[in-house]
């Protein structure tokens, strides 16, 4: 009797024991789901902070790209010879004596000289002659180029009765540089002067003055920062005085010559 009641009452609990096994099965299950929404929240916080950290670098990068960029076209925009901005020396004072120097506040001149020899061609009355000269100057305002110029030139059977005759004529030559790189340089100009001729006749010398004006343009590529090898090509204006003896289209001609420019 004793083991009836004890089995009748272990089937009336059996119920029970379902109901709590399954509401544990749910409680289990609904924390198994909360942690991985938690650690999926999580994980997507840190890929946004990590994008947000990679834009941020991205847009660092992007700014100081861009300062570089505007630091050195402001280098290429600012002249060398003459800078905008005074250059000043910080020095310190001395240790035992406490005396500070006065710094400098003079612009820096950058040195823009050149001497620039020539051998060429050249045309006087009508006859092939050689031309020699010789140029000094300077370079102002990155552009500008102005200096002084002297050519001699000489040519066989150009004089009265086919002698020999030669001139000798120099002044003030100024060049625009229309293009102006580190490796080439194109420049127009003109030569604005005076000087001599002179020729053999009757057994004596037969020689004059004269005003010469002559435009070129020259082409000059530059290997080196001190050195340029180009090309200048030109046409000769001379006039004689009131009494000239030659006639000016004799002492006009074209003027082709190389030089050699050390400097600049």
């Amino acid at each position: 009797m004793p083991r009836l009641v004890a089995l009748c009452t272990l089937l009336f609990s059996l119920p029970a024991f379902a109901e709590d096994s399954e509401d544990d099965q749910t409680a289990e299950r609904e924390r198994v789901e909360a942690s991985l929404e938690a650690d999926m929240e999580a994980a997507r916080a840190r890929i946004r902070a990590l994008k947000d950290r990679k834009r941020e670098e991205a847009k660092a990068f992007a700014q100081k790209w861009r300062s570089r960029r505007d630091e050195e076209r402001a280098a290429r925009m600012q002249p060398t010879n003459w800078p905008q901005q005074p250059v000043v020396v910080n020095v310190e004072p001395c240790p035992t004596c406490d005396v500070r120097p006065e710094p400098c506040d003079a612009p820096v001149r950058k040195r823009s000289f050149y001497a620039e020899p020539r051998l060429g061609w050249t045309l006087l009355n009508r006859r092939s002659g050689g031309v020699a000269s010789l140029s000094l100057g300077g370079l102002v305002r990155e552009r500008v180029q102005i200096g002084v110029t002297l050519n001699v030139l000489y040519a066989r059977g150009a004089g009265a009765d086919n002698a020999d005759a030669g001139l000798a004529y120099g002044g003030i030559d100024t060049t625009v540089l229309v293009l102006n790189h580190r490796f080439i340089r194109i420049g127009v100009g003109a030569l604005l002067g005076g000087g001599a001729y002179g020729y053999a006749r009757d057994g004596g010398l037969e020689y004059g003055s004269l005003f010469a004006a002559e435009p070129h343009a020259n082409v000059e590529f530059r290997p080196l920062k001190w050195l340029a090898l180009g090309i200048d090509g030109g046409y000769r204006f001379a006039i004689g005085g009131p009494r000239a003896s030659m006639d000016y289209r004799a002492m006009s001609g074209p003027v082709v010559a190389g030089f050699i420019r050390f400097g600049l």
